[in-house]
């Protein structure tokens, strides 16, 4: 029995990044299929970017919070949830389109044990999805829905082998169509009861950027709620959309979804797990880059940069450091031995950011950087001794907390350390 979601108010929350043209026909689509609800759009596309702000001001009748900063995916929806209090959310991606008007979707958070539900994928077909084949790679339209997050299945992912291996130990993805979801639904489409949102609280900001909506799952499930997977298809999404023709926001997005992963991880199954995956996920890349020897797209590093989680005593100096590097046209690498916390903030979107074990420091397979800096900590002191293990002409330095930005200096005048020293 459907349930009539009309007497329930909701507010449509996009977070934008870039890409003007693919929010400006996001937002077009809600205008059609959601004409009665209010728009509200939190601009994280940094001060160098003005071509939300100029969409701005030919969309009026939009609620537009252009702050300039990018604060990340889950702080810029948690303010926007604060501005609408009583009302139900939808979380719309600015490069999503909708193509119905969620009436099944709506009417599933109308019910009072559901926390949050989302509809199916449209690719513009209209033809019922063949069923599921073994070892297939086709996309189902269900494949917004995810099964429980384990190392095997996240490994399985970063392998491409989700689609191949579906409803098996090493896929997330569902064979067949869910009803009730016992992982996660995706963020592209996503509405949310506002009880639930009120009871279980905002979105972690530890995640800045994706993983923020499959851990607000993971503790609704908890709680009891349940997720659930509407039986329409409401929603046309371009994945990575936003950061399409980008190498370095590509690449920034890319190690922020490994971070996201290993950060479920952490909480689902702790620390070892996460630091498994980062390993794991680490020899996998390394291996289709020599199957395909294929070079061309591989980051490379002048400096590498390790430090112990945000909390470290050299935290600040070492993202002082690597943003003077930056600056200075070199090719920066911060690598992190716990949670990335407010460094994606902090750090320049030219700095690759990774999230590694101590035990497993590197960067990418095949990298060579010629400079590597690292904190004072016991862990970071041993991740540094462990990356430089083959590397013969690696210039090393310590860096030790001194409070104040660090100077700016020529690369030829990092000292040469020795092994014991660092």
């Amino acid at each position: 029995m459907m349930v009539d979601s009309r007497t329930r108010t909701m507010a449509v929350l996009i977070v934008a990044y870039r890409s003007a043209d693919k929010l400006n026909s996001c937002i077009a689509s809600v205008r059609r299929y959601l004409p009665e609800l209010e728009v509200h759009v939190w601009d994280n596309s940094g001060p160098q970017c003005s071509d939300v702000r100029r969409l701005a001001s030919d969309v009026p009748d939009v609620h537009w919070h252009l702050h300039g900063d990018n604060i990340g995916f889950a702080a810029a929806v948690n303010r926007l949830a604060a501005m609408v209090p009583g009302q139900d959310l939808l979380l719309l991606n600015p490069d999503a389109e909708l193509v119905g008007p969620l009436t099944h979707t709506r009417a599933a958070i109308a019910e009072g044990d559901t926390a949050a539900a989302a509809p199916m994928l449209s690719d513009d077909g209209g033809d019922e999805p063949e069923p599921s084949r073994p070892l297939s790679r086709t996309h189902q339209p269900w494949d917004v829905a995810h099964r429980r997050r384990t190392v095997l299945n996240a490994l399985g992912e970063v392998a491409m082998a989700a689609e191949r291996s579906r409803g098996t130990w090493l896929s997330n993805l569902y064979w067949s169509q869910p009803g009730d979801v016992d992982g996660y639904l995706t963020g592209a489409c996503l509405a949310i009861r506002r009880e639930a949102w009120d009871a279980l609280g905002p979105f972690d900001e530890e995640f800045f950027l994706y993983g923020e909506e499959a851990d607000w799952q993971r503790r609704a499930i908890a709680a009891g709620w349940r997720i659930r997977l509407a039986d329409e298809r409401g929603v046309r999404h371009s994945a990575q959309g936003t950061v399409a023709g980008d190498a370095k926001a590509s690449t920034r997005s890319s190690d922020l979804v490994h971070a996201s992963v290993a950060l479920q991880l952490e909480y689902h199954h702790g620390a070892a797990a996460a630091d498994l995956y980062a390993a794991g996920a680490y020899g996998i890349d390394g291996l289709k880059r020599a199957l395909h020897r294929d070079d061309s797209r591989r980051p490379q590093s002048d400096a590498v940069l390790v430090v112990d989680g945000p909390q470290s005593p050299s935290a600040d100096e070492i993202v002082s450091r690597a943003t003077v590097l930056a600056d200075e046209g070199l090719d920066v690498t911060v690598v992190s031995l716990r949670g990335l916390g407010s460094l994606p903030r902090e750090l320049p979107p030219a700095v690759r950011l990774l999230r590694r074990s101590w035990w497993w420091p590197r960067t990418w397979p095949g990298d060579a950087p010629t400079t590597l800096l690292a904190g004072a900590t016991g862990r970071e002191r041993a991740a540094a001794r462990l990356f430089r293990l083959r590397r013969r002409g690696l210039r090393v330095e310590s860096i030790e907390p001194t409070g104040r930005p660090a100077p700016s200096r020529p690369m030829t005048t990092v000292p040469n350390l020795d092994l014991e020293s660092i």
